[in-house]
């Protein structure tokens, strides 16, 4: 199979759309709670604003994976400042969507993504990376253990406890 990696331009939204639309609702679905429940209600006019921020090239870079043609994955990384500000640490690089159709899942098509990613932050004098995930994610083992593979070390954890709506 022919695989190619190219930068994503304004002719992808669509696709950079779908794929931001498919992993909120998968991830709406793996949890209960107001974290989860935001995902289902983003709106298609959002997406389109959150992925043309990693359109711009002056700060962010978008990667489509393709196959015989067809996009089959996308990365989208940007320069921003840190999550964590208090460790004053300056810009980073920020892994805001790593997705590959569930087709086209279980081979390095992700690694091979985020090589790439790496390497453009490195190129623009990034020396560290932050991403996050959602840890009730059914599939967030094994996603966790993909970017431990690549070098990521979780630094923060952020716990939510649900006591009811309307409780004090």
């Amino acid at each position: 199979m022919d695989t190619e990696l190219r930068a994503a331009g304004e002719e992808d939204l669509l696709f950079l759309v779908e794929a931001l639309h498919k992993t909120f609702l998968f991830l709406s679905k793996c949890a209960e709670g107001p974290y989860y429940e935001g995902f289902s209600a983003l709106s298609v006019d959002a997406m389109g604003t959150y992925a043309l921020e990693y359109l711009d090239t002056r700060k962010a870079k978008t990667l489509i994976l393709q196959r015989n043609g067809e996009a089959i994955g996308c990365i989208m990384g940007k320069i921003a400042p840190s999550q964590i500000g208090a460790a004053d640490i300056g810009l980073v690089g920020w892994i805001g969507l790593c997705y590959v159709d569930e087709a086209h899942r279980g081979g390095e098509q992700c690694t091979l993504m985020y090589r790439a990613m790496e390497e453009w932050f490195a190129s623009k004098s990034i020396s560290t990376i932050e991403l996050s995930y959602m840890a009730a994610n059914e599939s967030a083992r094994s996603a966790r253990s993909a970017w431990e593979r690549l070098g990521f070390e979780p630094l923060r954890v952020i716990a939510t406890k649900s006591i009811g709506k309307g409780e004090a």
